[in-house]
């Protein structure tokens, strides 16, 4: 069901966005550094020295994703709808 505010239906479908967003950028950050690992056991040092920098560009865009959406979500009152376990009596 839809929500008769435009403004959260377009907030919602824009936090979904960064959350494909977070995790894409989540697993190129995995790859790289399974590089940057074989790079430093093979003691290829430019391979080293670039694959630190994709690194720590990709962790500062990471950075930008999660504060972007944390906005979001504190602005629109966004949920995943998740709800946490009630209490074990």
């Amino acid at each position: 069901m839809s929500s008769p505010d435009p403004d959260f239906d377009q907030a919602k479908t824009f936090h979904e966005l960064l959350q494909y967003e977070i995790v894409q950028a989540s697993a190129a950050i995995e790859s790289i550094e399974q590089q940057l690992s074989r790079a430093q056991r093979f003691g290829h040092v430019e391979a080293e020295r670039r694959h630190r920098a994709a690194v720590l560009e990709l962790r500062n865009d990471l950075y930008e994703l999660h504060r972007l959406d944390r906005a979001l979500v504190l602005r629109f009152g966004i949920t995943d709808g998740f709800e946490p376990d009630p209490p074990i009596a």
